[in-house]
């Protein structure tokens, strides 16, 4: 079988895509390609050309806003000439299976993407990922897809190329949901993989134009799947119901594969790398003694830091670890699950630039239950709060989260299904807020917006040369309690 998965295109529509693929395909093209032809096509990807003609990055918050509409009238021009690459790509591979992974705000994309190759091919269309998942029935019924993979896809993926290589029906094909005389048929849910460590490490080499991206996007090592953690505003949980982590010899020898044949600078992608205190221990101190020049960073949570994981934390390469603290408010903070507060925040940034590592901080606007007070309290404790990075994003309802039941259910959304391609960090088609009006946060945000920017200026110290020259603490410290007017 010749299988070709699909990423659909967003942001490059605003000639400002992230050069980052999701791995999730290339996971499922390390588990098929020893028995099949498999390719996975980016499609966010910008071309060299594209590059080249668009080498900047939108920093003001107006021009942000304004490039959504771009996405929104590329899904309407069917001639545009990212749609001509994506024919080009699926007629030149001819595929006997399509399959199309992708997110909430992409959606509608991806329905562009499985219309285009209705159109041109006659392979059978498949869609997965986070959005397909949570709400397959709805995808299903566009009549665009022939069937939708559930949750991992790993083993989905292989049965189902068995029964349609041997003929047979799909019905104890467990995770799949499809169409038939007309009414939806949800197979049952599969078990999720109860050993991470039987899959083999992404394919890299089934991705196609890998020229398009930097060598960071090869660097990359996912270690787990899941988060302890239920915050309201994340989907972590219904998608994968609890956390599981490779074992650290597993990740370490991907990390050491990369380290010797690709870069010393590794990300772990894992929304929590150091929930599992065992296990990050011991890569760690792997890292230390077998990798002395590799550096690292990572994402983790303030109630998973202690003395011991940052110490060797330091000790095996960390520079940056970035923390989601979200609001300054601790009546959000209870509101989102967040289980922290902001006392406890800023605690955790400076135990973290104690020991010489940068902290990043993420936060967030626009909740339903978020007064025009909890708004200001947040930007002041992102002026205030000591921190080398500072990011904030746009509270977006994601279907499979508790905010997005609640916001349903409030009535803030009127049509069914939503317009997903303004569940969007620049769309206001939407608004959440109960207690701030439209035009409140519009102005909240464009003054916001420019805080961050002039926070970073001050306190953004970037990457350290390698692993001989990292900063010193007084550095890294100076740098993040920088003060801006």
């Amino acid at each position: 079988m010749r299988i070709l998965f699909i990423s659909p295109p967003n942001f490059r529509f605003r000639e400002a895509a992230a050069q980052m693929f999701p791995y999730g395909p290339l996971f499922l093209a390390a588990v098929l390609k020893k028995d099949h032809d498999v390719a996975f096509y980016d499609a966010e990807g910008r071309s060299l050309e594209e590059q080249s003609n668009n080498a900047h990055h939108h920093s003001d918050y107006e021009k942000l806003v304004s490039s959504h509409s771009k996405y929104i009238h590329a899904l309407e021009n069917m001639d545009h000439p990212v749609w001509r690459e994506v024919e080009s790509v699926i007629q030149d591979y001819n595929p006997d299976i399509i399959g199309i992974s992708t997110m909430t705000s992409s959606y509608p994309s991806a329905l562009v993407v499985a219309k285009k190759a209705r159109k041109i091919s006659n392979a059978v269309i498949l869609m997965g990922g986070v959005h397909a998942s949570l709400l397959p029935g709805e995808v299903i019924r566009t009549g665009l897809v022939d069937y939708v993979i559930r949750g991992e896809g790993e083993a989905t993926l292989q049965e189902f190329i068995r029964h349609m290589e041997n003929g047979t029906g799909f019905s104890d094909v467990n995770g799949l949901t499809y169409l038939e005389n007309g009414k939806v048929v949800h197979t049952p849910d599969r078990q999720f993989v109860p050993d991470l460590n039987c899959i083999p490490c992404p394919d890299m080499d089934s991705l196609l134009f890998k020229e398009r991206y930097p060598e960071s996007c090869f660097t990359n090592v996912l270690g787990g799947r899941g988060c302890p953690h239920h915050c309201h505003f994340c989907a972590n949980h219904d998608i994968w119901k609890k956390y599981r982590m490779r074992s650290s010899d597993a990740i370490f020898q991907e990390v050491l594969s990369i380290y010797c044949n690709v870069g010393k600078t590794i990300y772990f992608l894992d929304d929590n790398f150091m929930a599992n205190g065992k296990t990050y221990l011991e890569i760690c101190e792997r890292m230390r003694t077998q990798t002395p020049d590799i550096m690292w960073r990572c994402q983790s949570r303030v109630d998973s830091l202690s003395e011991e994981k940052l110490q060797i934390a330091k000790e095996s390469g960390c520079w940056d670890i970035k923390l989601g603290i979200e609001s300054g408010s601790n009546r959000i903070l209870k509101y989102m699950n967040k289980k922290l507060t902001v006392e406890s925040a800023i605690k955790g940034c400076e135990q973290i630039l104690a020991k010489g590592i940068q902290v990043s901080a993420n936060f967030m606007f626009g909740l339903p239950e978020e007064t025009w007070e909890d708004m200001q309290a947040t930007k002041e404790l992102i002026v205030k709060l000591p921190a080398n990075s500072v990011a904030i994003s746009k509270f977006i309802p994601l279907p499979g989260t508790k905010f997005y039941r609640d916001v349903m259910a409030l009535g803030i959304i009127k049509e069914h299904p939503p317009k997903y391609e303004y569940f969007d960090l620049y769309a206001s088609r939407y608004h959440y807020p109960r207690h701030v009006s439209s035009a409140q946060l519009k102005a909240f945000y464009l003054e916001i917006f420019e805080i961050v920017q002039e926070k970073n200026k001050a306190t953004r110290l970037g990457p350290p040369e390698n692993r001989k020259k990292m900063h010193s603490i007084a550095t890294v410290m100076d740098f993040a309690h920088r003060k801006i007017q």
